[in-house]
């Protein structure tokens, strides 16, 4: 089976996880930080990086996202193959319990697939109880147990990845996980 490079992204406004997957196994984990070294316009302002106004974090992690990415799949001499960025998407996230705007969170996914789709990358979101479904068989699974699953499923016992990372890792290999699904069933046919 052809795994193409795989961009997987837990989006957030303030930080964002980042797994890439390289023939099916992370070849980079990684949390993106919006920060004022990132981003010359906040120096500027004089602004702290949480007070910077909410497209310029989106725009300073979108960028800094694709910027690894490119970087580091181009050590593979993989920029030919078809990339694909997978991302955990709050379109389908109970909006009422949540404790922050979802809006600003809309925004970034959007940027994100914008992004995707100019470089020409296939960009796919995955609803979180789909990733949490397809990582422990259950929808409502906590975030320690697809943490655990994880950790096996790739040998990673004694890493230390921000929360962002382990989502990220885990909408990267539930994407795995469909397209090993699509294939069992062409070779069916």
């Amino acid at each position: 089976m052809n795994i193409p490079p795989i961009i997987a992204v837990d989006p957030g406004t303030r930080s964002a996880g980042l797994a890439l997957l390289y023939e099916g196994q992370p070849s980079l984990l990684q949390q993106v930080r919006f920060n004022k070294t990132s981003n010359p316009w906040v120096d500027k302002k004089k602004l702290l990086p949480a007070q910077a106004p909410a497209p310029e974090r989106i725009y300073a992690i979108v960028r800094e996202i694709f910027h690894l990415s490119l970087r580091h799949f181009s050590k593979f001499s993989m920029l030919d193959d078809k990339i694909v960025l997978v991302y955990e998407d709050p379109h389908y996230t109970l909006g009422f319990r949540q404790e922050r705007p979802m809006e600003v969170l809309y925004r970034m996914v959007g940027a994100l697939d914008y992004a995707a789709r100019m470089l020409d990358f296939t960009p796919i979101g995955y609803p979180v109880r789909e990733v949490k479904a397809q990582m422990t068989g259950r929808h409502n699974a906590s975030k320690a147990e697809v943490e655990t699953v994880l950790r096996h499923e790739y040998n990673l016992h004694e890493a230390t990845y921000s929360p962002d990372v382990w989502d990220a890792l885990a909408v990267g290999t539930c994407h795995l996980a469909m397209l090993r699904a699509e294939e069992a069933i062409k070779r069916k046919l």
